[in-house]
């Protein structure tokens, strides 16, 4: 936690934490689970993005946090939903909005490579590079 605690109080532009395994003792939000809630029933292709989007900023109000060392704060796994080809989703871009102004750490179920996420391999899964935003990798 004092990793975490140090990289808040540097004031980065973004606050994302990446971490393996429920790393950092704090409740997570199962987002696979609450988003294929939500989603259940909507068929229509095309507003699938724009709903998934939405629906996703909402479980993350709903769930944000408080505490005096990670100040607002939300912690997520099981994102891979998230990454679903028919979503159409920028996960990048999530993590960018969703860490400013917020600390925002993700159970990351992939490797971690330098600056690159890789959802579940690094030979066959999905890369996001993290070089343009600033986070902590635990």
């Amino acid at each position: 936690m004092k990793n975490i605690i140090h990289f808040i109080k540097t004031h980065p532009r973004n606050r994302l934490i990446i971490v393996k395994n429920d790393f950092v003792d704090v409740p997570y939000v199962d987002i696979g689970k609450s988003l294929s809630k939500r989603l259940r029933g909507e068929l229509e292709e095309k507003s699938l993005p724009l709903i998934t989007s939405k629906v996703f900023d909402e479980i993350v109000d709903l769930n944000l946090k408080y505490s005096e060392d990670l100040r607002n704060y939300i912690a997520i796994k099981n994102i891979g939903i998230l990454m679903e080809k028919e979503l159409k989703i920028d996960l990048k871009s999530i993590l960018e909005k969703h860490s400013r102004g917020t600390t925002l750490i993700v159970n990351w179920d992939g490797e971690i490579e330098d600056r690159s996420l890789y959802f579940l391999s690094k030979e066959k899964g999905v890369e996001i590079n993290l070089k343009d935003i600033s986070h902590l990798t635990l």
